[in-house]
């Protein structure tokens, strides 16, 4: 697993590496994980639906491919702290890449909302 280390153009140092789920006990975690967050989302959705918002199932699928669409082969980790970030798919010969580049790059990435009394998430 490379990883990396740069500043990103506010002068903040961050880490970057890829995260690959490499065996079939990996993907199925992975498949949990998305599924959990859809029913969490879906069970959230349901309140609002019921004040007439989107319905649950609507939006626990969108939760679904937010989650896995892009990262069935991994992604970018991106961290500073307590940020964290994710970039999907992982681009060809991000190893090498300028600083500016990978700037860009976290620039683009989707945060990741770390879920209250857990430790640290991938």
């Amino acid at each position: 697993m490379p990883l990396r280390e740069f500043t990103s153009a506010d002068q903040q140092t961050w880490q970057v590496w890829d995260t690959v789920p490499k065996t079939a006990t990996e993907d199925v975690v992975f498949a949990q994980n998305a599924q959990m967050l859809a029913r969490a989302e879906q069970r959230h959705a349901a309140e609002k639906s019921a004040r007439g918002g989107v319905t649950a199932r609507e939006v626990a699928g969108a939760a679904l491919r937010r989650f896995t669409q892009g990262r069935e082969h991994g992604w970018l980790t991106f961290m500073n702290g307590d940020q964290k970030r994710r970039f999907s798919p992982i681009p060809e010969g991000w190893e090498q890449w300028d600083e500016q580049r990978l700037a860009d790059l976290l620039a683009r990435a989707e945060p990741v909302a770390r879920a209250h009394g857990s430790g640290p998430r991938v």
